[in-house]
Order: structure tokens, then C-alpha cells, then sequence
């Protein structure tokens, strides 16, 4: 038997969830999920500190897959990329002292030319 990874048993959940739903799928447009996970990200802010915090974490992740699911995106293939972008452009050795802003400034200002690099891979 092939195991699954838990990003596809996710993914795989919240498809059965919303084919049980054709209400929902069909409302569920890209704009009126950006909309939503705009508002689950308000209720998270507001959930800080308290026992809500994991449940407004999750209905964040939900309406992230869901989108990304919507307009097709691999999401562990861009997720895994993002990682290893966000790696070389903020190194560690620049963010081990000072001010946190000026650091990232600092690390932004690499980011065409990693794209370029990360482009040329991307290509191969």
C-alpha cells in the first residue's frame, strides 16, 4: 500500500467536503475565497492568545488550500519552492543580529537575482 503524505489527505478532504456541497463549489469563486481567508485571517488576529487560535490557524489553512485548489496550483510543488526562494534570499547569516526591517531590506534587495537563478532551474 502507498502512504500518503497528510498535505494530500488534506487536500483530498477538503475536495470530498466541498463535492458533498455543490452549493458551496459553486459559490467558492477565487474572489469570494480571497474574501473569506481575508476574514478568517481577522478572526485569527482577534484569536491570539486564546484557546481559538489553533481552529482560526486551521480555517486559514482550509480556505488557502481550497484556493489554491481552485486555481490549480500544486501547492506542495509551490510551497517546497517558496521555501527554498525565501532560503536564499534571507539567508541566516543575515538575520543572526540587528534590526529586523533593515535586515530584510537588506535581503530584498538579492531577490531579481535569485528569481533569475530560480527561473533558469524552473526552465530545465
Amino acid at each position: 500500500m502507498v502512504s500518503k503524505d497528510r498535505l494530500t489527505i488534506i487536500e483530498e478532504a477538503l475536495a470530498n467536503f466541498q463535492a458533498d456541497r455543490p452549493v458551496m463549489e459553486a459559490n467558492n469563486t477565487p474572489h469570494a475565497l480571497i474574501k473569506l481567508l481575508r476574514t478568517e485571517l481577522d478572526e485569527l488576529e482577534e484569536a491570539l492568545g486564546t484557546d481559538q487560535e489553533a481552529q482560526e490557524v486551521s480555517d486559514v489553512i482550509i480556505f488557502a488550500f481550497t484556493l489554491a485548489g481552485k486555481l490549480g496550483i500544486d501547492i506542495h510543488n509551490e510551497v517546497m519552492t517558496k521555501i527554498a526562494f525565501n532560503m536564499a534570499r534571507y539567508q541566516a547569516k543575515d538575520l543572526q543580529e540587528g534590526d529586523y526591517d533593515t535586515q530584510r531590506k537588506l535581503c530584498k534587495t538579492r531577490e531579481a537575482e535569485i528569481k533569475k537563478d530560480f527561473d533558469t532551474v524552473k526552465s530545465l
